[in-house]
């Protein structure tokens, strides 16, 4: 009969109470975070005619570069059913140290908009903005993008938002 070695069971018996430590709340690395906004739009018409709400999500990649997906619904003011939707994929680049997280965040972002209702419009769309935050998982995101039509034409949107982890 062929005996087995006892030592990797020896081991993973003596490494098995490490792998189950955390480390603390507050060290914990930048890793991502979701947004739910309010916006209002300037741009074709006079500013703050056109008002939106959306929800969104920036995860980091690598170091300071992220990725950012948001959905929102854009309408003019006088007319909640006569709006359209309004979708994002970005990357996006945070000017944070991931070892120290501070309580504010400035980001910029560009990447492809795509808006849609019976059909459809490709757009691209570039800013930037800052989240603050003023709680372990709570925020405040500020952010100023400006969405463009390759055939002309842009629209301004100014976002407020609560971020959350």
């Amino acid at each position: 009969m062929r005996k087995w070695p006892v030592w990797p069971l020896w081991a993973a018996l003596a490494l098995a109470p490490a792998s189950g430590q955390q480390r603390p709340a507050d060290s914990k690395p930048f890793r991502g975070y979701g947004v739910a906004y309010f916006q209002m739009t300037g741009g074709c018409c006079r500013f703050g005619d056109i008002l939106g709400l959306g929800v969104g999500g920036d995860a980091l990649v690598y170091r300071g570069l992220g990725a950012s997906i948001d959905l929102g619904y854009v309408f003019p003011r006088q007319n909640l059913g006569c709006g359209i939707g309004l979708l994002s994929l970005n990357p996006s680049y945070h000017f944070v140290d991931r070892s120290k997280p501070g309580k504010l965040m400035p980001f910029i972002t560009a990447g492809y908009g795509l808006g849609f209702r019976a059909g459809s419009a490709n757009l691209y769309n570039y800013g930037g903005g800052v989240s603050w935050w003023f709680k372990p998982k709570t925020g405040l995101r500020l952010e100023v993008r400006d969405y463009r039509a390759p055939s002309g034409g842009n629209l301004v949107v100014v976002r407020t938002g609560i971020a959350f982890r």
